[in-house]
């Protein structure tokens, strides 16, 4: 039997995760003794994450549709069901795709996500500013 190389962890067994599970999981001190959120209002916590939700559903969904993608297509490309992709495209059910499956997706679909990403949440101005930077710094080294 060898034994494991100094830069191997002896890590214990974690649970699999499933894509559609969607429950918090907080430790016992993170809740009170009625099992609500010590972090927040249970309430808010629930409307907030329905927010989410949708705020992802709709960005995943609009980045399928830019990308001309059908749920037939995504679904054999992800190696899932259709139905699941259906679950994916819609905030009313549970689940979303992992990372894994969405690098499986065409280039197409990663750039209209990062569109999406951009409307939302104004990522272009960041990555302009850092574009910018670079032109500045590239101007520096060739004028010496």
């Amino acid at each position: 039997m060898r034994s494991p190389s100094k830069s191997q962890r002896n890590l214990p067994p974690m649970e699999l995760r499933d894509s559609e599970q969607r429950d918090l999981a907080f430790r016992n001190s993170q809740q009170n003794s009625a099992g609500q959120s010590l972090l927040g209002n249970s309430q808010q916590d629930d409307a907030a994450l329905r927010r989410s939700e949708q705020l992802a559903a709709d960005a995943l969904d609009a980045a399928f549709f830019e990308a001309h993608l059908e749920n037939k297509d995504i679904a054999f490309l992800c190696g899932v069901s259709v139905s699941l992709v259906e679950k994916w495209r819609t905030a009313d059910q549970r689940g979303c795709p992992s990372l894994v499956q969405m690098l499986l997706l065409p280039p197409a679909f990663h750039l209209a996500l990062h569109r999406q990403l951009n409307k939302r949440f104004g990522f272009g101005r960041a990555a302009l500013a850092r574009l910018l930077d670079a032109v500045g710094d590239l101007a520096l080294v060739v004028n010496e």
